[in-house]
């Protein structure tokens, strides 16, 4: 009797096509753990014209602006090197991973626009605004 309820239980596993890009083959059961990470958005120096406001991140592919930010909306520190992730003076918004990406920063003079993409690790990753 137990063996024929656990050939019914495995009988019942269905496959499906994972729907995340970074994704390496079948998922069983719909489960594939995160398919967002935490993005921070940084500069490298300063630009004369006061702190930097994000005005929007656009999926290039399906063009979703829908995306939400981690803490504040404004980059107000220049860093010489990397900073770490979240750092005070930086945005962070979270990104699914595996995408590309047309980031929009403005400040008092000019507007800043670049395209990205997520790499596939749950790890935050750092894209300078350029």
């Amino acid at each position: 009797m137990v063996l024929a309820s656990l050939n019914l239980f495995h009988a019942c596993k269905k496959e499906s096509e994972p729907k995340d890009p970074c994704s390496e083959g079948p998922v069983y059961g719909g489960i594939v753990g995160s398919l967002d990470k935490n993005v921070t958005f940084w500069i490298s120096k300063d630009f004369g014209c006061g702190p930097l406001t994000f005005l929007s991140v656009t999926n290039k592919a399906n063009g979703d602006t829908n995306y939400r930010l981690t803490g504040k909306n404004t980059i107000t520190i220049f860093n010489n090197a990397q900073p770490a992730c979240e750092a005070t003076g930086t945005v962070t918004a979270l990104l699914p991973r595996g995408r590309t990406f047309i980031y929009k920063f403005k400040c008092s003079s000019r507007e800043f626009i670049g395209e990205f993409s997520t790499d596939c690790t749950n790890n935050c990753q750092l894209v300078e605004v350029k």
